[in-house]
């Protein structure tokens, strides 16, 4: 492509759009989405409008995962994008074979691929075509989604701003901004909800933000969470303004001049609801005095460090250079999960989430399960609820003609914890904090589901040399029948040895737990 024809590409597509910095990302992404990759030229253009180096944007866009560059001269391709999940829980429902089937079926009429977990294990096997969500993905229904055009999601079925409004939602920030409610009350009940759960960590930072020199930002990750996890989708594609409610409640609490809500790059339909909300609470606020918000796009998978990844994303920077303050200013930066509860904690009293522990424990978490479970879902269970009980009370019961044979907590560092530990309280230590479980049957095997683990920490780039290169001989071992027991446990113990960028011991925890629980699997 001549320069000065992608140079007029790219000014056509920003158009106004501010050329700052920190827009950098967000400007790979409108490229992105207009041509479907990222071409030498139109980088060369971008760098050119943003007065900044071409090889500079093109480190930047090559550190991040969800940039497709192409080199100088090849044509990219024309053929609409079929991405199947190749997440631990599509996997178990046969994303492999479905990738295979449709590759057969749809021939040159689309292109292939496989995709880290896209956040929608509870409708395994799940595939985008184009960036239209096929739940429960079969090859007949991939293919009409193809023939009929379906290449965007539509969300429906939400809690939009006038009936947020008419049930009484941002009563509470409008209380809060006209000085009804006192900073200290509201981040003293948030510490209220116990040690069982994130308040009181939540209201650690509030203080420590709110006590740090102006100017204060916040920033709240929605979707950047590790593998496996769909909570904030769920919670967005449902009810989005009360988490922009409690994200606004926090901003006003800690004194943050803007708010900025970093939302993962798949999640389609919450983008385009997310931006019909937020436009539509700027057109009628509850309260004076709002500050500036911004909704921007991750640009990476889940994984380890993702607050570090949120703020160099939302800086313009490459994997790794976010550091914890983003634009160098005192940041408070935050999960969905407890903003979104936010609300009902404050108006309904600290009283209604202590009272729901169990085993010694106080409050309420919710969990992505999936798996071999007859429901799977977003559950909202007892802090130290047990994986029988998640499964039992909440899951319905294993999937018919399946017993439970193990459960995964598929993250950074993901343990295996066999059948027989199940009854053993999640915040006791076997899978603390475990937001997401991937549930195991005797139908599967959990050297499979660690080889899959590692598999995805191994593409990282996040990871040392060192690392990458014990994750991937891990990797080929365990996809032999039966994997060697002694080289396993020393390449558990060589990662953690030689790592130098802090993942080892993370790593290392499938194998780990793969030994420690499930030797009959290995020789």
């Amino acid at each position: 492509m001549p320069a000065r024809q992608a140079a007029a590409q790219v000014r056509a597509l920003l158009a106004d759009a501010p050329r700052r910095r920190d827009l950098l990302i967000e400007h790979l992404h409108a490229l992105q989405d207009r041509f479907g990759h990222l071409t030498p030229e139109h980088l060369a253009a971008l760098a050119d409008e943003m007065q900044l180096a071409t090889d500079e944007v093109v480190a930047i866009a090559s550190s991040w995962p969800h940039f497709e560059q192409l080199a100088t001269g090849v044509a990219g391709p024309s053929a609409l994008a079929v991405r199947v999940c190749r997440g631990l829980s599509c996997e178990l429902a046969g994303g492999l074979r479905l990738r295979q089937d449709l590759a057969r079926r749809l021939g040159p009429d689309a292109r292939v691929t496989s995709a880290p977990c896209m956040g929608r294990c509870e409708q395994a096997p799940a595939v985008l075509v184009g960036r239209h969500p096929v739940p429960c993905a079969t090859a007949a229904r991939v293919a009409d989604a193809v023939a009929e055009g379906a290449v965007d999601h539509e969300p429906e079925g939400y809690v939009g701003f006038s009936q947020y409004r008419a049930a009484g939602g941002y009563r509470l920030l409008a209380a809060c901004m006209q000085g009804e409610r006192a900073v200290g009350a509201v981040v003293d009940a948030l510490d209220s909800c116990g040690p069982g759960s994130d308040g009181s960590r939540a209201a650690r930072r509030w203080r420590s933000v709110r006590e740090a020199p102006a100017p204060r930002l916040v920033a709240v990750d929605a979707g950047g969470g590790e593998a496996g996890d769909f909570r904030d989708r769920l919670y967005l594609e449902r009810d989005p303004h009360r988490l922009l409610e409690g994200m606004l409640v926090a901003a006003w609490a800690v004194g943050a001049q803007a708010a900025y809500l970093h939302l993962r790059a798949d999640w389609h339909g919450c983008r385009k609801l997310l931006e019909q909300e937020l436009a539509r609470l700027r057109a009628d606020p509850p309260a004076a005095g709002l500050p500036h918000i911004e909704l921007r796009r991750s640009a990476g998978r889940p994984g380890a460090g993702a607050a570090d990844a949120m703020i160099a994303a939302l800086q313009g920077g490459a994997r790794g250079s976010g550091g914890s303050d983003l634009f160098g200013r005192p940041t408070l930066a935050h999960d969905v999960e407890t903003l979104y509860w936010l609300r009902q904690l404050l108006e309904d009293g600290t009283d209604w989430f202590r009272h729901k522990g169990v085993n010694g424990r106080q409050g309420l978490r919710s969990h992505a399960v999936s798996g071999r479970v007859q429901l799977p879902g977003l559950k909202l269970a007892p802090v130290a609820s047990t994986a029988q009980e998640l499964v039992d009370e909440h899951c319905g019961g294993m999937a018919d003609g399946h017993a439970l044979y193990a459960v995964v907590r598929p993250g950074a560092a993901a343990p295996l914890l066999p059948a027989d530990l199940v009854d053993t309280p999640l915040a006791e230590g076997r899978l603390p904090h475990a937001p997401a479980l991937v549930v195991l049957s005797g139908h599967d095997r959990a050297a499979v589901a660690a080889r899959h683990l590692l598999q995805q920490r191994a593409d990282g780039q996040e990871l040392c040399p060192a690392c990458r290169a014990g994750a991937a001989e891990a990797v080929l071992l365990l996809q032999g029948t039966r994997p060697p027991r002694a080289r396993l446990a020393a390449l558990a113990e060589q990662i953690g040895a030689d790592c130098r960028c802090g993942e080892g011991p993370a790593l290392a925890e499938p194998l780990a737990s793969l030994l420690r629980h499930f030797p009959h699997e290995l020789r």
